[in-house]
């Protein structure tokens, strides 16, 4: 695919969003989503943005400067940027907010946007979609459907990306040493790394079941 085929492309997701839209775009590498977003911003309109990212380095260099690049300058003055791990800090009412890398999200760094202290219409965007229950949870409590998806395997098939394999490594749990610490402050022993996961995994099966403490047993599962 050609520089303007993939312009083109670009021209297209955004035509057919609307203005402010809320939700996600899940596009593959190469896409293009920084451009796509801040053609967004171009067409909206917004008085105020929020743009969340990664890291420091982007959030104070590179994306200001994607900014210049791609004719948005005006729009600067209006850009507030913070990293994923200082969003928990942020509140307020935004025009747009920007979620840059949303398989960042946490329900820690998202509490403001969870618990509505920090609004606006969002458009979160990823490369790397997560099968994750807890952060698909999210995405659905923040009403953020997909509004367009390019998966890998279509961005290949179009030329966007080169072919690729997939090597999988596989770690098996230890079910020997006694290295975790289990119980609770009053009553508390040693366990397996398998007899823990098994057990953690165990309780949040219970809790999908019974719809109670999910997201909660379900992140004690996945940190262990």
């Amino acid at each position: 695919m050609t520089n303007k085929e993939r312009t083109e492309l670009q021209n297209e997701i955004v035509r057919g969003l609307p203005k402010f839209p809320h939700g996600r775009l899940v596009l593959a590498p190469r896409v293009g989503k920084t451009r796509i977003a801040i053609e967004l911003i171009k067409k909206s309109k917004p008085k105020s943005i929020l743009w969340v990212t990664p890291s420091p380095k982007l959030a104070e260099e590179d994306i200001p400067i994607e900014f210049e690049t791609w004719k948005a300058k005006s729009y600067l003055k209006k850009l507030q940027t913070s990293t994923w791990a200082s969003l928990h800090k942020v509140t307020g009412k935004f025009d747009m907010i920007i979620l840059d890398e949303d398989h960042w999200i946490t329900e820690n760094n998202a509490v403001n946007l969870l618990n509505g202290t920090l609004t606006g219409s969002i458009l979160a965007m990823t490369g790397t979609a997560t099968a994750h229950y807890d952060k698909n949870m999210m995405y659905q409590n923040l009403k953020l459907k997909v509004l367009y998806r390019i998966s890998v395997n279509y961005a290949v098939e179009i030329g966007l990306l080169s072919n690729y394999n997939i090597k999988v490594i596989t770690v098996e749990l230890n079910s020997t040493d006694k290295t975790i610490r289990g119980g609770n402050k009053e009553v508390s022993f040693l366990t397996t790394e398998k007899a823990n996961y098994d057990y953690l995994d165990r309780i949040a099966q219970q809790a999908i079941f019974s719809k109670k403490n999910v997201q909660f047993r379900i992140l004690a599962r996945r940190r262990a």
